[in-house]
């Protein structure tokens, strides 16, 4: 089965291709999976762009943790531009799997495995699933993948191709895992957002290693806590060293709690493009550490 969803949003990091080998030791997440094919214009649900994202294999968390509401996986965006380890478990079969709210899924059906079970391949997360159907508010571990990703997945070191197809999806019992960005190198990406400007300085932060934590910044000499916009996790709202400045420092904390340089400051300036306002959809700046 496929799904579309027409999501508006954010930024999202990470200029790395996803590899195949996960690090550290996060709580596994076993659930069901369906796909949808991008529609963001300009920004996904986390503020960041496709052109930001720096790979095809992307994926979408859960917005509710029940039918009621509730905090899902996304976590109203604090999860955004993490990288997750996706696995693909078993199919369902003689029933189509179609996720209506309040009833299970793969009912009247059955689970098998068949020559997908077992691949595995990384995404990194940059969106959310907010749609009021039961993969949405039922399963508190579903994940939206990128439809073309699905012929990205390995197994025993080959890339299996098909998985899209309809007869070979049928949306999959999925488990997934939390990983660091695979092959990472280089250091964060900032951006001011369009119409950013030094009365509004809205920027978004991308290339981590774990995503964001926290972001804080610096104004009259005192650190404040930047607030997200929204649930758009990686796009943040910051303050100049001096009110209404255009001069900024900020500090940035992963979400393993880890301080990025040693809690060192990013130091910037607004762009004379912005000086008005940004017109393009995100506006990079080159900083100093230190």
């Amino acid at each position: 089965m496929r799904r579309i969803l027409a999501l508006v949003g954010v930024v999202l990091s990470a200029v790395l291709v996803p590899a195949t080998t996960a690090t550290g030791a996060t709580p596994v997440h076993r659930g069901w999976a369906t796909y949808y094919d991008q529609s963001w214009s300009p920004r996904n649900n986390c503020g960041t762009s496709a052109a930001l994202l720096g790979t095809g294999n992307y994926a979408a968390l859960n917005f509710y943790a029940s039918p009621k509401g509730g905090v899902g996986a996304y976590a109203n965006g604090s999860n955004c531009g993490r990288y997750i380890r996706v696995t693909i478990g078993r199919k369902c079969v003689g029933v189509a799997n179609a996720g209506n709210l309040n009833q299970g899924f793969c009912r009247g059906g059955r689970l098998v495995d068949d020559r997908y079970t077992g691949a595995a391949l990384t995404f990194v997360v940059a969106d959310s699933c907010p749609d009021a159907n039961a993969w949405c508010r039922q399963d508190a571990a579903h994940l939206d993948l990128a439809h073309p990703a699905l012929d990205r997945f390995v197994k025993a070191g080959r890339v299996l191709t098909g998985l899209g197809d309809g007869g070979n999806w049928n949306n999959r019992r999925i488990s997934w895992t939390y990983v660091a960005a695979p092959g990472y190198r280089g250091d964060v990406h900032i951006a001011f957002t369009k119409d950013a400007q030094r009365y509004w300085p809205a920027v978004v932060i991308t290339h981590l290693q774990h995503g964001i934590g926290s972001v804080r910044y610096l104004q009259s000499g005192t650190w404040h806590r930047a607030a997200p916009v929204g649930s758009l996790g990686q796009e943040l709202v910051l303050g100049a060293t001096v009110p209404n400045g255009t001069h900024y420092a900020v500090k940035i904390v992963d979400r393993t709690g880890r301080a990025i340089h040693g809690a060192k400051a990013y130091r910037f300036t607004l762009p004379r493009a912005c000086a008005n306002a940004c017109s393009a959809d995100h506006t990079p700046v080159a900083y100093r550490v230190g």
